[in-house]
C-alpha cells in the first residue's frame, strides 16, 4: 500500500495540535446560567454592519457592560464568541462581580486564551441540565443545521449570524441566536429561550 505524502516540515508533533480541543461537556442549573454572543465590543464598524442603535462605539460598549451587570455574583456566564475587536477589551464585568465566565470561541477571538479572566475556553460545548432529565444544550460560535439530539428535542444555542438566520423549530427543540443583536443587547437564561421557542411553534401552528 503507498504510503500518504507529506508536506515539507511534516512532523507528527504538527499533526497532534491539529485536534487541541476535544467536545467539552457541562452540567450547569438553568436559573444560574445566562448565555450572550457578538458582543463586539470595541468594533466600531460592527454599528453599521448590524445597524446598531448607538451614536458611538463607546455607548455601545457601554450598555452592553451595563446589560451584563444583571447577571448575579456566583452565577455563570457563557459567551458563545466574538467578545471584542480587540483583546485588551475582552473582559465583560468587573473581577468583583464574582462570576464565573465561560467562552465558546469565535472567529475574533484569537489567542482570547491569554486574556485573563476567562474560566475556560473551548470551541464547542455540551450543557446539561441539573433540573431535569432532558437531551444537551449544544453551544457553538457557529449555528449548524443538525446538531448533537437534534432529533430528541435538543437545543441548539449560537451567536455568528446577528439575527440574520431565522431559527430552526423542532417538535421539542429547536435552534436559537442569543447574540446581542437577536435579544436588545442583553443576556438571557434558557426560560428565555423556551418562551421564544414555544411562541414560534404557536405562532406556526396559527398560520396553519
Amino acid at each position: 500500500m503507498k504510503s500518504l505524502s507529506r508536506p515539507p516540515g511534516y512532523s507528527a508533533a504538527t499533526e497532534a495540535l491539529l485536534v487541541s480541543t476535544p467536545r467539552q461537556r457541562l452540567t450547569v442549573n438553568p436559573e444560574t446560567t445566562w448565555f450572550t454572543a457578538d458582543t463586539h465590543l470595541g468594533h466600531a464598524n460592527i454599528l453599521h454592519l448590524c445597524d446598531r442603535p448607538f451614536q458611538s462605539v463607546e455607548k455601545m460598549d457601554a450598555a452592553i457592560r451595563l446589560n451584563l451587570t444583571v447577571i448575579p455574583a456566583g452565577h455563570t456566564l457563557i459567551h458563545l464568541g466574538d467578545v471584542a475587536w480587540r483583546r485588551s477589551r475582552s473582559i465583560l464585568i468587573p473581577d468583583h462581580r464574582k462570576i464565573r465566565r465561560i467562552l465558546v470561541r469565535g472567529n475574533h477571538d484569537l489567542q482570547i486564551e491569554s486574556v485573563p479572566g476567562w474560566d475556560a475556553v473551548v470551541d464547542y460545548l455540551e450543557v446539561s441540565l441539573s433540573s431535569r432529565a432532558a437531551p444537551p444544550v449544544v453551544l457553538s460560535h457557529y449555528p449548524f443545521e443538525e446538531w448533537n439530539g437534534f432529533h430528541r428535542g435538543a437545543i441548539h444555542l449560537h451567536g455568528h449570524t446577528h439575527n440574520k438566520l431565522p431559527p430552526i423549530i423542532t417538535p421539542k427543540g429547536g435552534r436559537v441566536d442569543v447574540g446581542v443583536d437577536a435579544w436588545d443587547f442583553r443576556p438571557l437564561r434558557l426560560n428565555n429561550v423556551y418562551e421564544r421557542l414555544d411562541s414560534l411553534r404557536t405562532n406556526t401552528a396559527a398560520a396553519h
